[in-house]
């Protein structure tokens, strides 16, 4: 199996989240890659956790994760 990415972006934390967006929203192919299998990186680990959803920093998180999957970012 082979791919064509114009962007590959390592790591899924907040920049690496914004970074793919806005790549892909420009209309670049975008690879994020990341260790983890949700997006947040070490800022926004545990931000699903039922008692963390309303935390300070979540508002971001939900913006950019929901931004992100609006895109064609693989």
């Amino acid at each position: 199996m082979s791919a064509f990415y114009q962007i590959v972006v390592v790591g899924a934390g907040p920049g690496g989240i914004a970074a793919a967006t806005i790549a892909a929203e420009a209309g670049l192919r975008v690879a994020l890659i990341d260790d983890n299998v949700a997006p947040g990186g070490q800022i926004w680990r545990g931000i699903l956790r039922p008692q963390n959803r309303n935390a300070s920093h979540s508002s971001s998180y939900w913006h950019w994760t929901e931004r992100l999957r609006s895109t064609a970012c693989d």
